[in-house]
């Protein structure tokens, strides 16, 4: 039986994972404590709002990681053309490790959720517009301007996301790589 600290981390990386594959309403507590590992009598100790707290925190995690991978995909390219190709070759490689069964969870729980339902709609909210800013300014070093960049880093963030839902539903990458493809045409 895991620690208490480890149950906790272990329950939001459960749901994050969970999120992923099969969205938020889905998603049912028995299921994270069964797949978890964490003791049923602590669960609202440490989450008190229930599901949905343990769900934002889950998003937020999801946040950091991706917000980190993105950040640290840019700064490893050496031009934005070669950026957006990076970044598209990098979540394709996400979707295909889980073979096409994990997508976006924060694109998932979106859609599930209604504008002003609450904190878990707001973290979602708030992890797309940080991966638009992670990217955006990326595009501001390399030369584009503040408007520009801001209108780039979302038509960049849509391509992207998009092609997560349709190479998941087609089981290929290849949305990926059009995707990426006219992106650096646009750029």
């Amino acid at each position: 039986m895991p620690r208490s600290s480890d149950a906790r981390e272990q329950a939001i990386a459960t749901t994050a994972k969970l999120l992923c594959r099969q969205g938020y309403a889905a998603t049912g507590l028995t299921e994270v404590l069964e797949l978890s590992g964490a003791p049923k009598g602590s669960f609202y100790f440490h989450f008190p709002g229930g599901k949905e707290q343990l769900a934002t925190e889950a998003v937020q995690a999801a946040d950091s990681f991706v917000a980190h991978t993105i950040s640290s995909t840019l700064q490893k390219s050496t031009s934005p053309h070669e950026a957006v190709k990076a970044l598209a070759s990098r979540f394709a490689e996400w979707l295909e490790q889980s073979e096409f069964t994990e997508g976006c969870p924060v694109t998932t729980v979106t859609l599930e959720t209604a504008p002003g339902s609450g904190a878990l709609f707001d973290a979602c909210a708030a992890s797309l517009a940080t991966w638009q800013a992670v990217i955006a300014r990326y595009l501001q070093d390399n030369g584009y301007s503040v408007q520009r960049a801001a209108m780039l880093a979302n038509v960049i963030m849509c391509s992207l996301e998009g092609a997560f839902v349709l190479s998941r539903a087609q089981q290929d990458r290849q949305p990926f790589t059009d995707a990426a493809d006219i992106l650096v045409e646009l750029l």
